[in-house]
């Protein structure tokens, strides 16, 4: 039998970051339009699959822990 109180395997802690692309600069109002009605369908898409809704043109998966683990005593 472990010493360990509480045991933690295979732990895991995604984060989803939205970042605007990297335009810069003048936009037409073509781009304005498109780039809004993207994010608008995405976000529609999210809320509708229970997903988190992020912020951002593009979006970047970041992992904090990826199959961790961890003993207390």
């Amino acid at each position: 039998m472990s010493d360990a109180v509480i045991t933690v395997e295979n732990l895991s802690k995604r984060y989803l970051l939205g970042h605007r692309s990297g335009e810069r600069g003048h936009n037409t109002l073509r781009d304005v339009i498109t780039r809004e009605a993207r994010t608008f369908a995405r976000k529609a898409v999210d809320e509708f699959q229970a997903r988190q809704v992020v912020q951002g043109d593009e979006i970047e998966e970041f992992w904090a822990l990826k199959n961790g683990g961890m003993r207390v005593r």
